[in-house]
């Protein structure tokens, strides 16, 4: 039986009646024996068999019984003669000869330069004879990577990768991969220099088909590595064809994706969608939100950000496109001012209530004006300070400090200090050049309140962060906004 095992080319055929035998030429009339008891036959001509037909077989002695898929079985007697090389099949049914030489599989020599460096794609599965399944190519993708006398096994399920890798072992096609997640053997065959058969061994013995791959330069164009995604993606901005909105402290969009499909969002906006569920398919990411349907994305991680590209649909109805990094979200679930490392804040505890303020888009003048959107009312906080220092002193000639909030004891206030009352700003340390920290600390002087003496005076403590200006006209004030 194993000296049946390969592929054959049919030469030539003869009958009884035949005064020679008639030669077959370059007809492509091939048969194909596997190690697990099946065949496979291809004759467009119909000089030697009739079509095409797959099968399993039965051999005993030198009987060989076929059993096609789709037609009755039928019987041949075996002929081996020039050390397995040459088979001659006798027909007894119509008293016909077929005679086919072996296609030598590559030696073991051009088996390795084929192999070299070189990475194949799961193309698809032989489960039975003429039953091919082949890979959808949509949502999973399986590669092999041969380097060396190494291969690695590249899994990966709804974009989640899954690797093993080890020493590959070869006499001839007979493959012992010892990798890290154990020792497996195959039956390899390189059908040619870009199609290679696996098929897996179980105690000695093939499984029920093979696997095909296909030799390939790159990954497919559908393959999605959803790896730089899975985690808490903090979205910086979005780009709209309206312009570019830059998420902060007091209007932030966050995402978490997990490897059980599933998203939550963290956000202080209305309007948004509020996604729950996230998959794959042909290239793109689908987020789904409930009553809205599923918005498409195309994936980009080339950059330092991840951007989540939406180009229209029911949810977004024109190109957008969210920027994102990822960050460990532990570091500002209990101090959300400390969500975006590179923004600029104000802190304040006004007579044991604490008001966070952030910066707006813009400064006016020689003003800092820091805003939050809070329920259509405008907090804010002004800081004046001599635009020629880089150093931020409340003793410096013009200082003024302005603070606008609400708390429950005095509801809505406006407050004004100056040195004059004993108001200190001071510089501390910063991790980053670009950036300036420090403390505010004093009297603050209520020009107007709903529950409070106007010229009463608040204790005020408060922390902050500025960047500073790295580009434009240096003669403005030199700490500005992001």
């Amino acid at each position: 039986m194993a000296a049946l095992v390969g592929r054959w080319k049919a030469d030539s055929t003869f009958s009884v009646d035949d005064t020679r035998a008639t030669g077959l030429g370059n007809q492509d009339i091939l048969m194909e024996v596997f190690a697990d008891t099946t065949y496979s036959q291809r004759d467009s001509s119909g000089l030697a068999f009739k079509g095409r037909s797959d099968g399993v077989y039965h051999l005993s002695a030198d009987t060989l019984i076929v059993f096609p898929a789709a037609a009755q079985p039928d019987t041949f007697m075996v002929k081996l003669r020039f050390l397995g090389n040459y088979l001659e099949l006798d027909h007894p049914a119509d008293q016909r000869f077929l005679f086919f030489h072996k296609i030598k599989p590559p030696d073991s020599a051009t088996q390795q330069v084929m192999l070299k460096d070189s990475l194949w794609r799961l193309e698809g599965r032989r489960v039975d004879p003429g039953i091919f399944q082949a890979e959808p190519q949509v949502r999973n993708f399986s590669y092999l990577r041969f380097s060396g006398d190494s291969m690695r096994s590249d899994t990966r399920v709804n974009g989640i990768p899954g690797a093993d890798s080890g020493r590959l072992e070869k006499i001839g096609s007979n493959w012992t991969w010892k990798a890290a997640g154990g020792t497996r053997s195959f039956i390899a065959d390189l059908v040619g220099e870009d199609s290679l058969r696996m098929w897996p061994l179980a105690q000695g013995r093939p499984d029920s088909g093979y696997r095909l791959y296909v030799r390939t330069g790159r990954l497919h164009g559908f393959d999605v590595d959803v790896r730089p995604l899975l985690g808490h993606m903090r979205s910086d901005s979005l780009v709209t064809r309206d312009g570019t909105l830059e998420y902060h402290y007091g209007r932030y969009y966050d995402w978490t994706f997990g490897e059980d499909h599933r998203v939550s969002v963290e956000t202080n906006m209305t309007g948004v969608p509020l996604f729950q569920t996230w998959s794959l398919d042909s290239g793109f990411v689908f987020l789904q939100a409930p009553g809205a349907g599923a918005a498409r994305f195309r994936l980009d991680t080339s950059g330092h950000a991840v951007t989540l590209t939406a180009d229209s649909g029911q949810i977004f109805g024109e190109k957008s496109a969210f920027h994102q990094t990822k960050v460990d979200a532990s570091l500002f679930r209990d101090k959300p001012l400390e969500r975006f490392q590179s923004q600029s804040y104000f802190q304040a505890v006004v007579s044991g209530d604490t008001g966070d303020y952030f910066f707006h888009a813009n400064s006016n003048g020689d003003r800092f004006e820091i805003a939050s959107q809070d329920s259509g009312a405008a907090d804010w906080v002004s800081l004046i300070v001599n635009k020629a220092q880089e150093t931020l002193q409340s003793s410096q000639p013009g200082f003024l400090f302005a603070l606008q909030g609400r708390n429950p004891r005095l509801g809505r206030f406006t407050c004004k200090s100056s040195p004059a009352i004993d108001m200190v700003i001071r510089l501390t340390g910063s991790a980053d050049p670009l950036m300036a920290q420090g403390l505010v600390q004093g009297g603050c002087v209520i020009r107007s309140a709903d529950s409070a003496f106007t010229d009463s005076t608040l204790d005020l403590e408060g922390i902050f962060r500025l960047k500073r200006k790295t580009t434009g006209n240096f003669a403005s004030p030199l700490w500005s906004l992001p």
